[in-house]
């Protein structure tokens, strides 16, 4: 899969929700702006397994590429998302860093 932005390209962000799955949003992050795709959302059951995404236990393939890492089970929080960068090997997103807070998005990006 391409990155979803190259170095120095613009897009333009729409900056109320709803945010469902798959969209793609620019948030803040410990001060920095950051571009990832919602993959889960308030009350979504998460599970990694043997490098398998599934979102309520449904399998999610051909979103991503790369290593999805170690082993996870989990429920999104009520007004959080799980987002994941479409290169897992070079992307620090909920898996590192967790869940991100619904106030924290500043928008929605519009392709």
């Amino acid at each position: 899969m391409l990155p979803l932005l190259k170095n120095g390209e613009w897009k333009l962000a729409f900056k109320y929700g709803p945010y469902n799955q798959k969209d793609i949003i620019i948030f803040e992050q410990n001060g920095v702006n950051v571009v990832k795709m919602i993959v889960g959302k308030e009350g979504d059951k998460i599970i990694i397994k043997n490098n398998n995404l599934f979102i309520n236990n449904n399998l999610i393939t051909s979103l991503f590429m790369g290593n999805l890492g170690d082993d996870i089970e989990l429920i999104v929080p009520k007004n959080h998302f799980f987002v994941l960068g479409t290169n897992l090997n070079f992307s620090d997103d909920s898996r590192v860093f967790g869940f991100i807070n619904s106030h924290q998005i500043i928008g929605k990006i519009l392709f």
